[in-house]
């Protein structure tokens, strides 16, 4: 893990346009740190996005199911022969 290193003294203002020089220079996306949390990010909406198209399939096939006609079946206790 890279150490973090203390703020700058800045004294004069050619210690300003250095140090303005080296932020510039600098991105944030190269931080291992950022990276993390981008793919933790990307990993946590496309979970979300597989949830979301699960319970809408799910939800869809319940209406479905609720949908159909009723059907009543009528069942006659039947004894079968010993023999």
């Amino acid at each position: 893990m890279e150490r973090k290193q203390p703020p700058p003294i800045l004294r004069t203002r050619e210690d300003v346009r250095r140090y303005i020089s080296e932020a510039s220079t600098k991105s944030a996306r190269d931080d291992l740190s950022i990276r993390r949390w981008q793919v933790a990010g990307r990993a946590t909406l496309l979970v979300v996005l597989g949830y979301s198209v699960l319970q809408y399939y799910f939800l869809t096939v319940f209406v479905e199911i609720l949908s159909l006609p009723d059907t009543t079946v009528f069942t006659v206790p039947v004894r079968l022969a010993a023999g």
